[in-house]
Parts: structure tokens; C-alpha cells; sequence
């Protein structure tokens, strides 16, 4: 387990780039830290490897406690790997001896069989007998996470992973390394500004890819609660604004279109479901308005509001990509909007498409109108319902 105990850095006297920062991180799990550049990502992750002194605090893997470059020679602990985002790899040579360059020359069967398997990893084994310096950045960068997990290190210190690797190759090689890092309990500490790279290692968030839209049906009854004095029919009161909410029930029909034609996507299961969801569900309407009399007789009415839902399928959307080989063409089609071929849509099944975790809300604005038929406001009156 990894434990950073209130560790606080600074390059300049004046400037304290960490002020008593303190996690931990258990074996085998996943840490994101997430921030614009220059607010110390980069700074913190280097501490935690031992690359700098620390002004004050502790970092510990298990019982050995992290020092700077003032205890060690060569600083860097051998236990942990860190990619930094100058890659340093060797130009004049190939990938695989990039890959190779730390694993022991007298088990070469071994070294090959690891090479061989990091090179699937970062998909790359078209390029394995390339020179480095022929290489684009992104390819850099994809050979230097993989010869940072050639010894399969206890922590893997990622900084800005995915920061020069193109969006084609973004999703796949996420869903790939993170895998990969599950499967051998590998712990991770990822610096991003990135938020997809931060959700990418959680099964429950990612990016989607969808085209829809959705028909609400929706009855409710909401309660206001004015901030003045007002009553619709009351010539004194001419303006109030004013917060509401309450609890209502909505149909929804989720279609998408696809050559022309219009889909019904709840029929489609979309993400390869054994069962639909339901069309009928709850909300929560909450809200602000505003109320004001402009004539005699006429009053107007002005909302905006959210609606908090209890389901995930407002949009469609919510768990994973579905294999191709086990639902229909169309579904497959229409489940992956980035292309209409099956053939793309093969690289994408089993990534994250939607976020499980949240339910979806949908929002709404209103223009409402109130109008007395009758002099006498007790006699009649009418009020729009919206």
C-alpha cells in the first residue's frame, strides 16, 4: 500500500507548489489526479517516485519509506516505474529493444514473450522491428508505457498517458492498458487534464457515441413557495419570484434515425440487454419562476427548472457498447453513431458508453399566462396549466 503523509514541495522559496498533500493507495488500485497545467501534477508525482526531497511529510510503500535524490545515487524507487511525458527512450534502436531494454538478457525466451506481449498491449506489433526516431509522438509515448511495465512494476506512475495519442486510438488502447494493469495488480497513479482519461479505468464511465431523441410525456404536481406577496388575481400584488417543486410521472420514446428510417431504440436494446427498460418513471421537478401582472387582468408567468429522473435510459445510454457478433445488424448500427460501418464498430464493443452510476435529469423552461375573464376575481378565473 502506498500511503503520502501531508508531503508539502516547493522549487522557490516563494512558491509552494504542495502544501500537505496526503492519500493512499491500495494494491492494485487506480488513483486520477486531475488539474489544469502547471498546478503540480507532475510535481506530485514525482514526489511520490523520489525524485525530489520533500520540504516535509512521508511517502511509504508498504514499510519502506520513499526518499529524494539526497539518499540514493540513482533516484526512483526500482519498485515503482514512472513515465514521464519526455518519454526518454532510445532513438537508434527498435521498439522491441525499447520495450526489452531492462528485462534480462539470459532468459531470452522470456524477454520475447513479454515483448511480444506489450507490444499487443499498446497495439503496436506492426512496429516492433521500427526504428524509435521514425516513430510519431503518440507511438513514443505508447512504447514508453510499455517499457515501464516490461517488469511489471508494483506502481505505475502515468504522466499525461494519452496526451499525444490521436482519438482513434484513445478508447482502445485505455480499455486496453487498464485491463492489462487489473489483470496483473499493478497499482496506478494517473496525472491528466484530461477527464476522459480520468473516468477511462472506471467500467461505469466513459465516453458515448449516440445519435437520439426522446418524446417526454410528462404529469406533475408541484408546490411554490413565493418570496412577496402574490396572488394571481389580486391587483396589489404585481410581482414575486419564487422557488417550486414536487413529484411527477413521464413516458419517454427514445428514437434515433438511421438511412431515412426511425428507430425505436428501447427495442432495440442497444447495449446487448436481456430485458428493456421502462418507458413509464418518476421525477422530480424542481425550479425557479417569476410572476408579474402587466395588465389588469393579465398576468405572466416565467420558469426555468430541472427534472431529477430515476433511470439511466432518458438518452438511451448507459452502460457498455454491446458485441456486434451477438445482437443485429441495426442495433449494431445504431448503438455506434462515430461510423456506420460494422467493420469500425468491431474496435469499440465492450468500451464504456454511458455512466451507470448517475440517473439522467432533463431541463425545461416555461412562459405561462394567467388571464381574469370577469371583473370580479372571485367570480372566475383562468389558469394555464404548464
Amino acid at each position: 500500500m502506498l500511503k503520502v503523509s501531508n508531503i508539502s514541495f516547493q522549487y522557490t522559496p516563494k512558491k509552494e507548489i504542495l502544501s500537505n498533500i496526503s492519500f493512499t493507495l491500495n494494491a492494485g488500485q487506480h488513483l486520477c489526479i486531475m488539474g489544469e497545467s502547471g498546478s503540480g501534477k507532475s510535481t506530485l508525482l514525482k514526489a511520490v517516485y523520489g525524485l525530489l526531497d520533500l520540504k516535509g511529510g512521508t511517502v511509504f510503500w508498504k514499510d519502506q519509506q520513499v526518499l529524494g535524490p539526497s539518499f540514493h545515487l540513482v533516484p526512483g524507487m526500482d519498485f515503482f516505474k514512472y513515465v514521464a511525458q519526455d518519454f526518454d527512450l532510445m532513438p537508434y534502436t527498435s521498439v522491441s529493444e525499447n520495450i526489452g531494454k531492462f528485462l534480462s538478457r539470459f532468459y531470452p525466451e522470456e524477454k520475447e514473450r513479454r515483448t511480444k506481449e506489450l507490444l499487443e498491449v499498446i497495439e503496436m506489433s506492426e512496429f516492433a522491428n521500427e526504428k524509435v526516431k521514425t516513430l510519431s509522438g503518440g507511438q513514443q509515448q505508447r512504447v514508453a508505457i510499455a517499457r515501464a511495465l516490461a517488469k511489471e512494476p508494483e506502481l505505475i506512475l502515468l504522466d499525461e498517458p494519452f496526451g499525444q495519442i490521436d482519438n482513434f486510438k484513445k478508447n482502445s488502447l485505455r480499455r486496453k492498458l487498464f485491463s492489462y494493469l487489473k489483470e496483473k495488480h499493478i497499482s496506478c497513479i494517473v496525472a491528466t487534464h484530461d477527464g476522459d482519461d480520468a473516468l477511462s479505468s472506471n467500467p461505469t464511465n466513459n465516453l458515448r457515441n449516440l445519435s437520439f431523441n426522446s418524446p417526454i410525456y410528462e404529469f406533475s404536481s408541484v408546490f411554490e413557495f413565493n418570496f412577496l406577496e402574490y396572488r394571481n388575481f389580486n391587483e396589489n400584488d404585481k410581482i414575486s419570484p419564487y422557488l417550486f417543486g414536487g413529484l411527477g410521472v413521464f413516458y419517454m420514446e427514445p428514437k434515433t434515425e438511421l438511412n431515412g428510417n426511425l428507430y425505436d431504440l428501447r427495442l432495440l436494446m442497444t447495449e446487448g440487454q436481456t430485458e428493456s427498460y421502462n418507458r413509464v418513471n418518476l421525477n422530480i421537478p424542481i425550479g425557479i419562476g417569476i410572476k408579474a401582472r402587466i395588465l389588469q387582468r393579465l398576468s405572466i408567468n416565467i420558469a426555468w427548472g430541472m427534472r431529477k429522473t430515476f433511470t439511466d435510459y432518458l438518452d438511451d445510454v448507459s452502460g457498455f457498447y454491446p458485441d456486434p457478433s451477438k445482437v443485429s445488424a441495426l442495433t449494431a448500427s445504431v448503438s455506434n453513431r462515430s461510423t456506420n460501418q460494422l467493420t469500425a464498430f468491431n474496435n469499440n464493443w465492450e468500451s464504456q458508453r454511458g455512466n451507470r452510476q448517475t440517473n439522467d435529469w432533463y431541463g425545461y423552461m416555461s412562459f405561462g399566462l394567467a388571464f381574469r375573464i370577469t371583473k370580479d376575481p372571485s367570480s372566475c378565473h383562468f389558469t394555464p396549466f404548464y
